[in-house]
């Protein structure tokens, strides 16, 4: 009787045993699995966090439009660089190849200056009653708005 007692509590053991190392092995895969996730997501959060103000050699329409913006809400011209640094750094965010100067920053507003006449002259050549005529003359086509004549 203790034999079979103890071949009966051997075998428990034994089954015992081998349902804790499944376990294991299957919480050392589920560890395994989750650090690889856990690596991916290190991965993407550090490719969303980080911002390039540049595409390539040029500063993007992105990091043009907000240091228009900025310097548009009155800050100094050799202020602004150390503004987007400062916001970049509240949210979390690293920002990449981000060399501004004054002199940058004032041949940004120059160029947006450009940009908006070049929008306007095209909104004009678009408007009814007019056609282009060598270049950015135009000329009435004869339509008078007021009494629809023509």
């Amino acid at each position: 009787q203790l034999h079979s007692a103890l071949s009966n509590l051997q075998e428990t053991t034994s089954a015992t045993m081998k349902k804790l190392r499944a376990e294991r092995k299957a919480f050392k895969m589920q560890a395994r699995r989750a650090q690889e996730s856990l690596a991916t997501v290190r991965g993407d959060f550090k490719a969303i966090a980080t911002w390039d103000a540049k595409d390539g050699q040029m500063y993007s329409m992105l990091t043009r439009r907000l240091v228009l913006r900025i310097s548009g809400a009155g800050c100094p011209e050799n202020k602004v660089k150390d503004v987007i640094l400062s916001c970049a750094d509240v949210f979390g965010v690293n920002a990449k190849n981000l060399t501004l100067s004054a002199p940058s920053v004032a041949r940004m507003k120059k160029e947006g200056r450009y940009i908006s006449l070049i929008q306007i002259g095209r909104e004009i050549k678009m408007t009814y009653g007019t056609v282009p005529r060598q270049g950015l003359e135009f000329h009435d086509v004869g339509h008078d708005l007021k009494s629809g004549k023509s």
